[in-house]
């Protein structure tokens, strides 16, 4: 029988404010690790070794790129919104290059105008604004 690999997700994370003991930005092996951490945390150790979780890098300072596997996904974010100090999960992608595509500035910023467009469209039809 064949063996098939694992599907994974790539996941990009913002947290501002990680820091290490000595006062600098924590890298990105630990920051993977205390969500790995946590994951062992809330759903126990067998889980958070069969996420599989692993960074990948640092698109930005505050940006963490991390990947997971896709059976596990949920939990991978559940754990990531139960971090202390909190993070947000910016975008979540099949593929490591198009993760990095859309983390691209010009089509990161569209993507937000265009979303305050349509709420500013919304509220002023009861005259909210």
């Amino acid at each position: 029988m064949l063996r098939r690999r694992s599907k994974r997700r790539y996941i990009a994370i913002r947290c501002d404010k990680f820091k290490s003991e000595n006062g600098h930005g924590i890298s990105n092996s630990g920051f993977a690790s205390l969500i790995t951490r946590r994951v062992s945390e809330l759903f126990g150790y067998i889980v958070a070794q069969k996420s599989s979780i692993r960074d990948i890098g640092n698109s930005r300072n505050s940006i963490f790129v991390i990947r997971c596997n896709l059976n596990f996904l949920p939990i991978v974010l559940s754990a990531i919104s139960l971090m202390n100090p909190p993070s947000l999960v910016l975008l979540i992608s099949g593929t490591i290059k198009r993760l990095r595509i859309n983390l691209q500035e010009p089509n990161y910023l569209l993507l937000v105008n265009s979303n305050n467009n349509q709420i500013d469209n919304q509220f002023r039809e009861f005259n909210f604004l």
